[in-house]
């Protein structure tokens, strides 16, 4: 049964420290911000969940990383610890709640070498702003009545397609919104994802 995101701001936060003995190379980071543009996303998309990226141990550096798409930057890899604890350099706690999540399926067939790949040849591939716009355009469409199900995907990623496109790599296919697009509240809505634990944000 897929997780019921309305039950995200219920849920309670555990130590950095132990999220950082659990998680797992492509396990998901699903965020919940506070800041003008996640409320945007949050409201037009009725979802409690603003931001996708995914997660990639590397043990020999004794890091773990966020791999994630961002308006400023586009694609890119952050420090877990910093993202969580001091984000974007500013000796603050992420602006929000985050959460991460788990796909069932991956340890059983993914390719962890590849996935890894995947997200890191594509570092610095751009956001994709125009393709915000068209979301909002379809999901407005949609309660006209009007309907679009084209999935087309380009070069250019928002954090979403980003996401999807790494687990569509190993052959693990998320379903997107038959508007033609894909959120970051359809990831926790797949049957085969579900939540490891919300993370404890330092203030």
């Amino acid at each position: 049964m897929a997780f019921d995101h309305r039950k995200f701001p219920e849920m309670v936060p555990h130590s950095f420290e132990r999220i950082c003995k659990e998680v797992k190379t492509g396990d998901l980071l699903l965020c919940s911000g506070t800041g003008s543009f996640s409320e945007i996303i949050k409201n037009v998309t009725e979802s409690e969940f603003s931001h996708v990226g995914f997660i990639v141990r590397m043990n020999t550096i004794d890091r773990i990383f966020v791999f994630e798409s961002v308006e400023s930057t586009g694609v890119r890899p952050v420090v877990l610890r910093s993202y969580v604890n001091n984000y974007l350099g500013s000796g603050k706690g992420y602006p929000g709640r985050v959460m991460i999540a788990r796909n069932a399926k991956f340890a059983e067939c993914a390719d962890v070498k590849k996935f890894v790949q995947f997200g890191a040849d594509h570092f610095s591939y751009p956001f994709d702003e125009d393709e915000i716009m068209r979301i909002m355009g379809r999901i407005f469409a949609s309660k006209l009545g009007l309907t679009h199900d084209e999935f087309k995907r380009d070069k250019e990623y928002i954090c979403s397609e980003y996401v999807f496109e790494a687990f569509k790599a190993v052959g693990i296919h998320y379903a997107h919104d038959p508007r033609g697009f894909i959120l970051p509240s359809d990831f926790p809505r797949d049957p085969d994802t579900f939540p490891v634990a919300v993370v404890a944000v330092e203030q």
